[in-house]
C-alpha cells in the first residue's frame, strides 16, 4: 500500500521523505517535490556567510538551531518570524520593499555588520516572510553568551549611522 504525501496528498510512488525535525511537516512523510520545492518561510544568515539557509514548512537547513511560527490570526496580516534557543532576539522590523526607507534600511544593515565583526559579537539576520509580497520580517539575533548589552549598543550605534549615511546622499 502506498503512503500519501502529507502536503498535497499524492500517493508516493517513488522514495518517501519526511519532513525535517523542527517544521512544520517534522517526520510527516512527502513526496520528493513538496520536500524540495516547499517556499522558505525566512532565509537565516550567520554572520558575514553569503549563503542563506532556508527554512520551509518541510525542511531546515539551520539544523534546528531556528525554527519559524506564524503570528497572526487575520489571514491578511501575518508573518513568519524566528526563534531559537541558541540565538537571541535583539533588534525586529518589518522592511517595506520597494520603499524609501530600503536606503536606511541598507545603511543599518551594512553598518550593523561591521560593527559586530568588529566587536567579534556571533550574530544571525533572519529574513521572514509575510502575507504581503512588499514587505518582509528582518530580525537580528546574537549568539547566547555574548555580549547583550553591547549587541543593543551596537545596534543604537548603527542606527545613528545610517540615519547619517541616508541623509548625507540627500
Amino acid at each position: 500500500m502506498a503512503r500519501r504525501c502529507s502536503v498535497c496528498g499524492d500517493e508516493i510512488h517513488s522514495k518517501i521523505y519526511y519532513g525535517d525535525p523542527a517544521t512544520l511537516y517534522s517526520r510527516r512523510p512527502l513526496c520528493e517535490l513538496c520536500y524540495f520545492e516547499s517556499e522558505p518561510c525566512c532565509y537565516v544568515f550567520f554572520g558575514e556567510d553569503k549563503k542563506p539557509y532556508h527554512i520551509t514548512p518541510t525542511r531546515n537547513e539551520t539544523g534546528r538551531v531556528f525554527k519559524v511560527k506564524l503570528i497572526g490570526d487575520d489571514p491578511n496580516n501575518c508573518f513568519y518570524t524566528a526563534y531559537s534557543d541558541e540565538y537571541l532576539l535583539v533588534y525586529g522590523q518589518t522592511i517595506h520593499l520597494n520603499h524609501p526607507a530600503e536606503k536606511w534600511f541598507t545603511a543599518f544593515d551594512s553598518v550593523l555588520r561591521q560593527i559586530f565583526n568588529m566587536d567579534r559579537i556571533k550574530y544571525a539576520r533572519v529574513f521572514c516572510r509575510t502575507v504581503d509580497i512588499n514587505r518582509q520580517r528582518y530580525e537580528v539575533f546574537v549568539k547566547d553568551g555574548s555580549d547583550f548589552i553591547l549587541a543593543i549598543n551596537d545596534i543604537s550605534l548603527a542606527i545613528n549611522e545610517a540615519d547619517y549615511r541616508v541623509r548625507k546622499q540627500g
